[in-house]
């Protein structure tokens, strides 16, 4: 073992804060050594959704800021909901069992440097229906599926969303999303719909993260055979009902049937519908018809179905999207309340007779006839924010700091849809944005900016302009901490732990940081594009940091010409002032101790490239740190995850 003499003390600076833990003590009120040990647990957990499920029934509904919070994004904030306070009710209620000295890692996602107000943007987006449109028109063949000046979006949806959320609270936020032209309607011919289903209206299963089976109010959905349903399923934005027998290893009878649809005495209504096939191993799909259902899923066997499959053009080869399978004139229904439905019918046992196995995709259901109408020639999507002022009244956000990007705003950043779905893009991506919508803003402006991360959902985050750049206050990390189980309860231990494998964020936080200090006299330091500095050798790309000559001698202080010996201890050196700027910016709140104990930090996974000191080309190391005041964090120890050494740092 070498033992070095080093001590360091970081930078000060602030960007937002975040906690984990590691090494189970003792030294916490509420051991009792007179307690019988029974049952001692040393776990590790992942919070997932059930989990953050459960620990949101935990808390108060008096605690509503943190239970939202926690509920909307899977995650905590030191700011407004801090793990450290909420995991231990939730320990509370899944270990009650375990016996004091126990110990729990447990693993979150911590988002920093959240706002209150910044937090109330992030949710799911309202998108306005056709129903919300005929509402606003006061009419169901009269309308448009659009705003325009005259109902104006500023005016008509905050009765919508009165309507639909009546248990807001003031100061909520509600993102939405609709169409709107800026010319009013004029007649012309139109197709009037007694249904019209295009699938948009399902969401994602709040536990899973995924569709699940199709729920639509007035549809059955009905396995009369197998365990599965027509599931929703969506690509490039498009929404649509899926079902395939395929590896089901069952036969599979599965029907989905339209509410009672009621025609009336005029003529010229006609079924139709989109579909698309995948995987072609059969003919599963059957379009049927009756006018004697009672609409009760326990009858639906009782009930005359008509056969009307032969009138439509299904697909029997694979196309890139559904297409019309055609029409069916209902005229012979005239006056008559009527039911539709799709049947699939498949089969993927090992010793059935055929496999049939082929996936359908069904899309834009409707019913509907040529009629007098009126028409806009062009709407176009937009976004709002809207705000709840108490007693369920609501109005537009124009809240000055607010920059909510607009589908067009997508597209001129080279997105192919009005969102950005991987967080990585919109962090590289929005800052840009902010420079050249406001070229000329003061330093130390702040920005609270608003995207659409999917389709029906958005997000929001804090930007503040320094030194000409615009900065992201708000970061997503995984974060673990440890709880102790005392005689008593589960309780935090304050020891930070962050994984640096992979943290690509926690490095680009150095880079940034290089990019406002040591890089403004010197832009060599900087790679072009602005993910890696070469003061510290921090890379958010890889991520890694880099002891290659090549790299590191862009910065002037490196002894290009020194040995091998020297150059390790040079970026060393760098490597644990990089580390505690890491400690600085990440923990700004950070005390020299909490509740008694000495705050230490342990970051695990640096990765090395090219030292060369080590015949590996990446080396990983772990480093151990103390927090010694403000914003001062002290290096004690440095262990090679490889080889076990142990390289201890004490002042001199």
């Amino acid at each position: 073992m070498r033992k070095n003499i080093y001590k360091f003390v970081a930078f000060s600076f602030i960007i937002g804060a975040f906690l984990a833990c590691d090494n189970a003590t003792t030294d916490f009120d509420g051991f009792d050594e007179q307690v019988e040990i029974k049952n001692i647990v040393r776990r590790e957990i992942t919070m997932d959704k059930s989990f953050y499920s459960t620990l949101v029934s935990t808390i108060s509904s008096e605690d509503k800021e943190a239970k939202d919070f926690i509920s909307k994004n899977n995650a905590f904030s030191p700011t407004i909901a801090p793990a450290s306070k909420y995991i231990p009710a939730f320990l509370d209620k899944e270990f009650y069992a375990a016996d004091p000295t126990s110990s729990i890692k447990v693993n979150y996602k911590n988002i920093e440097g959240v706002s209150e107000k910044v937090a109330a943007y992030k949710g799911e987006s309202y998108k306005v229906t056709r129903e919300d449109y005929q509402s606003v028109w006061g009419d169901d063949v009269l309308f448009v599926e659009a705003f325009t000046p005259e109902k104006s979006p500023e005016k008509e949806i905050p009765v919508l969303l009165a309507k639909h959320y009546p248990e807001a609270k003031e100061g909520d936020k509600q993102n939405v999303n609709y169409l709107y032209s800026d010319k009013e309607p004029h007649d012309a011919t139109v197709e009037a719909y007694s249904l019209k289903e295009d699938f948009e209206s399902q969401k994602k299963d709040p536990e899973s993260g995924y569709y699940s089976d199709v729920v639509i109010d007035g549809w059955l959905n009905v396995a009369v055979q197998g365990s599965k349903c027509w599931e929703t399923r969506e690509y490039s934005d498009n929404k649509f009902a899926n079902f395939s027998s395929f590896k089901t290893g069952e036969v599979n009878e599965v029907w989905l049937i339209t509410p009672a649809i009621k025609l009336g005495e005029e003529k010229g209504f006609k079924l139709s519908f989109d579909a698309k096939v995948r995987f072609v191993a059969g003919d599963c799909l059957s379009v049927l018809i009756s006018e004697d259902f009672d609409g009760k899923k326990e009858n639906l066997g009782l009930a005359d179905w008509k056969d009307i499959t032969s009138s439509f053009t299904l697909p029997t080869q694979e196309t890139d999207n559904p297409e019309s399978v055609g029409e069916f004139l209902l005229d012979s229904y005239q006056g008559k309340t009527i039911y539709v439905a799709l049947k699939y019918l498949g089969d993927s046992r090992s010793d059935a007779p055929e496999q049939k196995t082929t996936t359908y995709q069904i899309d834009n259901i409707t019913i509907g006839k040529i009629a007098p109408g009126i028409v806009v020639e062009k709407s176009e999507l937009q976004y709002a924010v809207f705000e709840n002022k108490g007693d369920n009244s609501w109005v537009l956000d124009t809240d000055k700091s607010l920059v909510l990007l607009q589908p067009n705003d997508y597209t001129a950043m080279g997105e192919n849809y009005p969102n950005i779905s991987n967080e990585e893009r919109a962090h590289y991506k929005i800052p840009t944005y902010l420079s050249g919508k406001y070229p000329y803003e003061a330093e130390e402006t702040v920005k609270n900016v608003v995207y659409y991360t999917w389709s029906d959902k958005a997000t929001g985050e804090e930007y503040i302009l320094k030194n000409g750049t615009w900065e992201r206050t708000t970061w997503t990390v995984d974060e673990q901490s440890q709880f102790i189980r005392t005689d008593k309860a589960w309780v935090f231990d304050p020891t930070i732990l962050i994984n640096f494998a992979g943290h690509s964020e926690g490095y680009q936080m150095v880079v940034d940081y290089v990019k406002a200090n040591q890089g403004v006299d010197n832009p060599d330091l900087l790679d072009s594009r602005g993910n890696a500095e070469f003061y510290y050798g921090f890379n958010a790309y890889y991520p890694n940091i880099t002891y290659r000559d090549k790299d590191r001698a862009l910065d002037p202080t490196f002894p290009v010409n020194g040995t091998s010996a020297e150059k390790s201890k040079f970026m060393n050196e760098r490597t644990i002032e990089g580390l505690a700027v890491f400690l600085s910016l990440a923990y700004p709140d950070a005390e020299t101790s909490v509740s008694g104990v000495d705050q230490h930090a342990v970051i695990t996974g640096v990765k090395i490239y090219m030292d060369p000191s080590s015949n590996l080309s990446n080396s990983l190391y772990t480093y151990e740190f103390k927090c010694v005041g403000n914003k001062k964090w002290e290096v004690l120890s440095r262990t090679s995850e490889d080889s076990g050494e142990v390289e201890e740092y004490t002042e001199e």
